[in-house]
């Protein structure tokens, strides 16, 4: 572990990376950013190897998931303070390849979205904040028209409703978001009997899913299908607007997706054909989507983040061995190639915004 510091000033921000690793090296990297240059420079080494995502929760506290199989998969959490960074805790996930990990609203507890055997496990937060052991597993049973990539449940994204009632699971096996109303018992989080699915089109395959900042629209990945969903949210309830494709969709493999900090674009990344990033505008407050450009990255962007002044663009390119550094153009929101960060296998990378 090496000295930093994680006071954000107008030039620096905190970068993390993850990676599927094969070698010995597999962790988990803090850089320290540079907003104004677009240089990065490493100042943490945190041994979290297979890291695929990564959240923040309250107190400088950073919540990391190893995806494993079900007996190597960890939640991690590690204190992030004013010089340095130390892990206080790990359990073992309890899931079959854990791809996603989420802090409820009250930070109570986090959740791990497990994508190979179909379920959801919750875990309390101690005082100290790291995790409990397991109190509360969801499993979910069924599949949908895609014979290979449908044949069961397989969760990939958890997130909450606004007033930090409800919890929603993008469970691209079934084409659902499963929504659960939140309990008030720290043995029992979830109310499994409150359970009510937002269907989507067959064969969607929803992936991860973004928020506009008024909380009326949400703006969900389908991996399958390429596409993404617009969708309207009245309270704790979500509908279907429409759906929208990049005219480079195709390849059955989209990723990530991001609202740049205007609120005015919509980037989402494709992979496994013309792998790269797909730029929308959003028009008529929210309600649609029109298709901008699309800027061609290193194979297999998994991950993509942008900095909270909206300059920059980082895509964590798997299978090219690299986090792929772009500025953004200004005015046109243009990702441009400006560098790279060479290493093993990324899954992972995000800002942390403090």
């Amino acid at each position: 572990m090496l000295p930093m510091s994680f006071v954000n000033t107008l030039l620096n921000t905190i970068l993390l990376i993850g990676s599927y690793s094969s070698h010995e090296t597999n962790a988990l990297r803090m850089y320290d950013f540079n907003t104004e240059t677009g240089d990065a420079k490493l100042i943490a080494v945190m041994p979290v190897a297979d890291a695929s995502y990564a959240t923040l929760g309250a107190n400088g506290m950073l919540y990391a998931v190893t995806e494993s199989d079900t007996e190597h998969s960890y939640v991690t959490a590690i204190k992030l303070s004013e010089k340095n960074a130390e892990i206080i805790g790990s359990v073992k996930a309890c899931g079959n390849s854990p791809c996603h990990i989420a802090v409820s609203p009250t930070g109570e507890f986090l959740a791990t979205a497990n994508y190979g055997d179909g379920s959801v496990s919750i875990f309390p937060i101690l005082q100290n904040g790291a995790p409990g052991e397991l109190c509360q597993q969801l499993h979910f049973e069924g599949h949908s028209v895609h014979e290979r990539r449908q044949a069961s449940s397989h969760p990939h994204c958890i997130s909450f409703s606004k007033d930090g009632k409800y919890m929603y699971v993008n469970d691209l096996g079934l084409d659902c978001i499963h929504k659960f109303k939140l309990a008030k018992n720290r043995n029992n989080f979830v109310s499994v009997t409150s359970e009510k699915r937002i269907t989507l089109k067959p064969g969607s395959g929803p992936r991860h899913i973004v928020f506009s900042k008024d909380n009326t629209h949400a703006y969900l990945i389908n991996e399958i299908s390429d596409e993404i969903a617009v969708l309207t949210v009245n309270g704790s309830d979500m509908s279907v607007l429409d759906y929208y494709s990049s005219p480079q969709a195709g390849g059955m493999g989209a990723g990530d997706i991001q609202i740049s900090p205007d609120g005015k674009r919509l980037y989402g990344s494709l992979r496994l054909k013309n792998d790269g990033i797909s730029q929308f505008s959003i028009l008529q407050n929210g309600d649609k989507l029109a298709f901008e450009t699309h800027t061609p990255t290193g194979t297999h962007p998994r991950t993509f983040t942008l900095s909270g002044d909206g300059k920059w663009l980082l895509a964590a390119c798997r299978d090219a061995n690299a986090v792929e550094i772009y500025s953004l153009d200004p005015t046109t929101g243009v990702p441009v190639y400006h560098s790279k960060i060479s290493c093993d296998r990324p899954a992972l990378v995000k800002f942390l915004e403090f």
